[in-house]
């Protein structure tokens, strides 16, 4: 493990609709956060799921409740002071504001219904909170726009949620920039039904795929652009979408500085998730460096915090596994709940001790689980859960006899980099 110098994050959202907090939390409190868990980068929202921005842009409406403050600015200038690295958090696909103003950049199913990030059950029936927007729209030059914007304040990097762009029938945009720009690239119509035994309906689904890929590559880009040693984050949510967004990533990563394993469904997978999540990562990614999430809260519970001993050995898996920890702190939490850095101070300074004797080692080759995006893909068709889950039935089968086991993928097969286990 090479010297990488964001290696103890902490994440801060501001997550609630009303944005309780806003008014009460400088950016100063969070790097004095920061500096007590002995965090050396923080991540922050520049602008929020609700289209909210927290510092004065161009193309987004700032947080009323900021008035006349620049909460990014108060926390860049801060933590340069204390030789904390920023990282801007920016083009979360969900903007209920601008869709507002454009409806017709919304992801939509053939049947013209908007696409959304909301959970309620399906028998429930309330207004859509959470509509997310198409990357073949103009809302992927906005979000570029902000790319820009946040790189002027001098932070190290930009930061992308996942782009919830996916493949699956249920899942997939028919919105007229997509129907266009396919039969524009491709000659043919759009597939509108799911026929796994169709060439034609398997070239839309990787068309799909390159989708989110080409509009990663298009920011890094526009980043670079404008500062050149800034990096590009991607949150992989690796097991999204029953396995699918590992594939992104593995077509991605050339265009990927650091892949954030999002492991927020620790609470109810089984012990070890988070070093498993770094290790698919690490091998769908070609070996980036991996951030793996830590919420400070169980399960959903943002305004709580969970069990120190949680914390702590969630943190130190991720380092164990090989990547570097990231302690994610909601803004009611961080308002309202004295106890959010119990637990976590102990293990980032830990960790500041032992990072250098992790420097330019390598992990014991003995025994790889092949997780195969494309066997998950085209064998599992409709039922890739099934697919994945196989994979990961190995993978624990092996880790419960205490072997050392890691993952390979597909494009390490190509490439013969299965050779020395």
């Amino acid at each position: 493990m090479a010297k990488f110098p964001y290696s103890r994050v902490l994440q801060f959202n501001f997550e609630d609709a009303l944005a309780s907090e806003v008014s009460k939390i400088k950016g100063s409190d969070i790097v004095a956060l920061a500096k007590r868990i002995h965090a050396n980068t923080i991540v922050v929202f520049a602008r929020d799921a609700w289209g909210r921005a927290y510092f004065n842009s161009s193309t987004t409406r700032k947080h009323s409740k900021l008035k006349g403050r620049d909460f990014l600015r108060e926390l860049v200038e801060e933590a340069k002071k204390h030789g904390i690295h920023v990282i801007a958090m920016i083009g979360h696909t969900t903007n209920p504001e601008l869709y507002k103003k454009h409806p017709d950049w919304a992801q939509r199913r053939a049947d013209g219904s908007v696409i959304t990030m909301d959970t309620d059950p399906l028998e429930v029936e309330g207004p859509m909170r959470w509509p997310l927007m198409c990357l073949n729209s103009p809302f992927l030059d906005v979000v570029a726009r902000e790319a820009e914007e946040v790189l002027e304040y001098g932070v190290d990097g930009v930061f992308l949620d996942s782009f919830r762009y996916m493949p699956d029938a249920e899942r997939a945009c028919f919105c007229d920039y997509c129907v266009e720009k396919y039969r524009r690239e491709n000659g043919v119509e759009l597939p509108k039904t799911a026929n796994w035994e169709s060439e034609a309906y398997r070239r839309s689904f990787l068309w799909r795929y390159m989708v989110n890929v080409n509009a990663i590559k298009k920011i890094r880009e526009v980043a670079q652009a404008k500062r050149s040693e800034a990096i590009l984050v991607y949150n992989s949510h690796p097991l999204g979408w029953k396995g699918r967004a590992s594939r992104i990533v593995e077509l991605a990563r050339n265009y990927i500085d650091v892949v954030f394993a999002e492991c927020s469904e620790a609470d109810y997978q089984p012990p070890g998730f988070i070093a498993e999540m770094v290790k698919l990562s690490l091998a769908v990614s070609g070996g980036k460096p991996i951030w793996a999430s830590r919420n400070s809260f169980h399960a959903c519970l943002t305004s709580t915090v969970t069990t120190p001993v949680a914390i702590r050995q969630g943190l130190r898996e991720a380092f164990v596994a090989g990547g570097y920890p990231l302690y994610l702190v909601f803004s009611t939490a961080f308002a309202n709940e004295p106890r959010v850095n119990r637990g976590v101070a102990q293990v980032y300074r830990e960790l500041e001790k032992l990072e250098e004797y992790m420097e330019d080692t390598e992990p014991l080759r003995y025994a790889a689980v092949l997780f195969s995006n494309r066997s998950r893909d085209w064998g599992g068709k409709d039922r890739p859960d099934h697919v994945t889950d196989s994979f990961r039935g190995f993978y624990y089968a092996l880790t419960w006899r205490s072997l050392p086991i890691t993952y390979i993928c597909d494009t390490d097969l190509d490439e013969a980099k299965h050779e020395g286990f």
